[in-house]
């Protein structure tokens, strides 16, 4: 998080936790929806989005999964 605004960069966007949306349109376009400034479907609980693309389901599961596996291709 960025100390002097706030917002939270995404890799491809920033995050107003403030607001609760993206400041900037989603560079995919309508893909997921009308509303280009929305986040993870207004369901942060259990949707996540890394990179301000897409978002996908929060599993803790998987991303130990990634994790490891990042780890495994480092090592």
């Amino acid at each position: 998080m960025d100390e002097e605004t706030g917002l939270i960069y995404y890799g491809r966007r920033y995050y107003d936790p403030k607001l609760g949306e993206w400041i900037n349109c989603d560079p995919k376009g309508f893909v997921d929806g009308l509303n280009l400034y929305a986040f993870v479907m207004n369901d942060p609980l259990i949707k996540v989005d890394l990179y301000g693309l897409y978002y996908n389901f929060y599993n803790p599961n998987i991303e130990a999964a990634q994790i490891n596996y990042q780890n495994a291709l480092i090592n």
